[in-house]
């Protein structure tokens, strides 16, 4: 129950605009997948009034532990309308206001577990 409330809060806190934190360009986070077949996982953000809509490359996951997956807004990796859907953009990270998280396919029996989710450039630098 107690991580039923603890994903709810967080799911609010993320729909705030702009999403606080994120200026510093970075989503950091792990991610456990139990599963045997192939699952890639994109990251997607709206910004602006008008969501406008970027997209991450598409990673392949291990099956067990993904540790310390980090995407980073600086990085001219992301697709958008603006770059004809080629993954040559930066994200400008102050304006974004949503956070999707894409799983390429998505797991039909198989959990998938996201824990340890960081926002922002101190989070981030942590990371071993």
């Amino acid at each position: 129950m107690r991580q039923k409330t603890r994903i709810r809060q967080l799911f609010r806190w993320l729909r705030q605009a702009p999403v606080p934190g994120i200026r510093h360009g970075r989503l950091c986070w792990m991610l456990y997948f139990p599963g045997e077949e192939a699952l890639g996982l994109a990251v997607a953000v709206a910004i602006g009034n008008q969501r406008s809509y970027y997209e991450s490359k598409c990673r392949r996951l291990r099956t067990g532990w993904n540790r310390n997956l980090v995407y980073s807004l600086d990085d001219a990796a992301w697709k958008s309308a603006g770059s004809r859907w080629e993954h040559s953009e930066a994200v400008p990270a102050d304006e974004v206001v949503q956070i999707f998280l894409l799983l390429y396919p998505p797991p039909a029996q198989e959990a998938v577990v996201f824990d340890n989710i960081r926002i922002g450039y101190a989070a981030a630098a942590a990371l071993p």
